[in-house]
């Protein structure tokens, strides 16, 4: 995969010494200096090995990540064959409880230093980010429709005063109250694609790696991206939703009052949005 905008590439590779199969990030000599950072970030993020639902660092560069290849496969694609494709009903439980350990494993790294302090409008701006990107944005090499996305994009304009009027409150509520909404890392890009699952689970693609992270953030954007897979299932949304919503206030008990209302705009927002559906594809008036 080369991105020519970035001037960088991802490709997999067998390291002749050993035979093995790899995975190199390459940044290119004309790679603009905030994408190099990005890179450089990563690269030092996979150095300490300090996270392991991560794929180990076997070399790296100035210039390159080499990484062992994951016999895994995306997240994604594992819940279109197990849930849409096979006869069986698997246990989605099972799925979410392996998801939560390694989200809490990722967000828990370096036990947080409590007097870190960041701005109301810094939480504020990512949270309307990821918000924004559920509805405006998709994965890759999935199809846009050109009627649906002006119509999101028009509703999501109308309606940014309000949100962030209230993403403000609540963000000033929790620092007033000495929430724990930040973590020691926030992934920044983390949806169901950046999630390799096999036996285990692995966290891919930290170059939007920030620290401190604000973990909130983190899991509204993954289990919005995750409820909306299952668009033409709502027994599994249903459950998906329950479970997050007690996730969250399992980690503070002061955040139950906001739980509800993010995770059902964050979920409302990716489910709209056909590009995260599965099935159920195409423009949905009465979802929006």
């Amino acid at each position: 995969n080369y991105n020519n905008r970035k001037d960088t590439s991802v490709f997999s590779a067998i390291e002749k010494t050993s035979s093995q199969k790899v995975i190199i990030k390459f940044c290119g000599k004309n790679t603009s200096q905030k994408i190099y950072e990005s890179f450089l970030n990563e690269k030092n993020f996979y150095e300490s090995k300090i996270f392991d639902y991560a794929p180990n660092l076997i070399k790296s560069n100035s210039n390159y990540i080499m990484l062992e290849y994951l016999e895994h496969i995306p997240l994604t694609e594992y819940v279109h064959n197990e849930f849409f494709i096979k006869n069986e009903n698997p246990d989605l439980s099972k799925l979410l409880d392996k998801s939560k350990f390694m989200l809490n494993s990722f967000h828990s790294l370096n036990i947080l230093n409590h007097k870190m302090k960041i701005d109301s409008e810094i939480v504020v701006d990512k949270l309307f980010d990821r918000l924004g990107n559920l509805i405006s944005s998709g994965p890759k090499n999935t199809e846009k429709i050109p009627f649906e996305s002006f119509v999101l994009r028009q509703i999501f304009k109308i309606n940014t005063s309000k949100i962030q009027k209230k993403f403000f409150s609540i963000v000033v509520s929790w620092k007033s109250n000495d929430v724990q909404f930040l973590s020691r890392y926030g992934h920044n890009d983390l949806h169901c694609n950046n999630v390799l699952i096999s036996d285990t689970l692995k966290l891919i693609d930290f170059e939007n790696l920030t620290s401190p992270g604000i973990w909130l953030s983190d899991i509204l954007y993954f289990y919005a991206t995750m409820y909306a897979l299952f668009s033409s299932k709502p027994i599994f949304q249903n459950q998906i939703q329950k479970y997050v919503i007690s996730l969250i206030i399992e980690k503070d008990s002061r955040l139950a009052n906001d739980a509800e209302y993010l995770v059902n705009l964050f979920f409302s927002a990716a489910d709209v949005n056909s590009r995260f559906r599965l099935k159920n594809k195409g423009f949905k008036f009465f979802k929006i």
